[in-house]
């Protein structure tokens, strides 16, 4: 969690699971985007992971910034249906993974 002045401007959720993390979540207000928060937020959970983080996206472009890659699904990641990736923007939903 991010915090400004005692608020709340900031989530991250990372997942572990056997073989692999997965990032859940990342979010930020949209009055504290592109002020290096959510580059933060990722940053803290990346460090020293010793399995493979896996996650889902539309905006690829960010994540490969912090060397994720665009990778087929693997046995094992939660269904995008869970998360309603499934009805977001399907057709602009990629899988990426950081190792």
């Amino acid at each position: 969690m991010a915090e400004v002045d005692g608020q709340v401007v900031g989530v991250v959720r990372l997942e572990e699971h056997e073989q692999f993390f997965f990032l859940t979540s990342l979010g930020v207000l949209p009055e504290h985007e592109k002020k290096g928060v959510a580059s933060a937020l990722l940053h803290f959970v990346l460090q020293e992971r010793a399995k493979p983080v896996y996650l889902y996206t539309i905006i690829p472009d960010f994540f490969r910034r912090f060397g994720f890659q665009e990778t087929a699904p693997v046995t094992g990641l939660p269904a995008k249906k869970i998360y309603g990736c499934d009805r977001c923007y399907p057709g602009q939903c990629v899988v990426m993974v950081k190792r």
